[in-house]
């Protein structure tokens, strides 16, 4: 028995230190153990989908992220992340921490905390943000509850909607847009009420409550302003100093 053991271990050993060049036949001789075939594979560890890679769809929506803040929140913005440094540094964290989620519901997530919140999220709150975002389970998705909408015979709220919420979000979009305008028209309006409608189906509120209007789209002078504000504060003026403030910067000149 001690006989056997040893020569199967010499073998082994032989086996394992065996060359894996070409062999006599001009074919590869891998070295494998005994037991273990010309196809077996010794398992690795799987680094998963995370590990090594870059995701450009996640950076892409951390960009946008970063980007919807700037322009919701220009001062609390500037202040948080004074310099360009600064903003690349805690980008390349908000991607790290946040790989993990759906660059869509990024996307959805902070619209939505912007819509709802005075001040400039943090990445705690929209990583739970991201977690109530979304369809929750048995309504339709928003495309499919545009469309069933649009395509609605009766317009009441008696009919045989697949969920209340889609009434609800095509009144308030309004039968009519819905009815005569195109998708790049009718769609997005009716998108943001229906998704506030399914925040407040996942959080068991209720859906009568009135949906509060979108902001308007800031236009070129909205723009400027916050671009003149910005600067003012880089160079160390008060943008709200009024008339005082302009006279104490005469004084220094």
């Amino acid at each position: 028995m001690k006989q056997g053991y040893n020569i199967a271990h010499h073998s082994l050993q032989r086996l394992q230190h065996q060359p894996t060049g070409p062999g006599p036949a001009g074919h590869r001789q891998p070295a494998v153990a005994p037991g273990m075939g010309p196809a077996s594979k010794v398992p690795q560890r799987n680094p998963g989908p995370q590990a090594g890679t870059r995701q450009p769809d996640l950076f892409d929506a951390v960009n946008i992220v970063f980007m919807m803040m700037r322009d919701a929140f220009p001062q609390q913005f500037l202040k948080a992340w004074p310099t360009e440094q600064d903003r690349k540094r805690a980008q390349n964290l908000w991607a790290r921490a946040l790989r993990d989620q759906e660059p869509r519901q990024l996307k959805q997530a902070i619209f939505r905390l912007i819509r709802e919140e005075r001040f400039l999220p943090t990445l705690n709150r929209l990583r739970r943000r991201c977690q109530v975002t979304g369809t929750p389970s048995g309504m339709p998705t928003a495309h499919a509850a545009w469309q069933e909408a649009c395509q609605a015979a009766c317009q009441s709220a008696t009919a045989a909607w697949s969920h209340l919420a889609v009434y609800l979000a095509g009144r308030e979009t309004g039968w009519y847009l819905l009815n005569t305008e195109p998708r790049a028209v009718s769609f997005p309006p009716f998108e943001r009420n229906y998704s506030i409608l399914c925040d407040r189906v996942a959080a068991g509120e209720s859906l009568e409550e009135a949906i509060p209007k979108a902001l308007p789209a800031p236009t070129a002078a909205d723009s400027s302003a916050r671009q003149l504000h910005a600067e003012m504060l880089s160079q160390g003026i008060n943008p709200d100093g009024g008339h005082a403030e302009f006279l104490k910067e005469l004084d220094t000149l």
